[in-house]
């Protein structure tokens, strides 16, 4: 298996878990929060918005700019 292998099945779990995440907080009807709040939850102090845009550009570094 190669490492262009392994990093395409990463992704596609990563994708998976996502939308798994979607389908549960749409079907559970207010019991499990979505994404949305999840950001919102994440964002409400200066530290969590301060990792927000901390993750952003580490991911933007390591992904995109190739």
């Amino acid at each position: 298996m190669t490492w262009r292998a392994v990093t395409l099945a990463v992704w596609g779990c990563l994708g998976a878990v996502l939308v798994a995440g979607a389908v549960v907080a749409h079907t559970s009807k207010g019991r499990w929060p979505d994404a949305g709040a999840l950001f919102r939850l994440l964002t409400a102090s200066a530290l969590g918005r301060l990792a927000v845009i901390a993750g952003w550009m580490w991911l933007g570094w390591h992904v995109f700019a190739r």
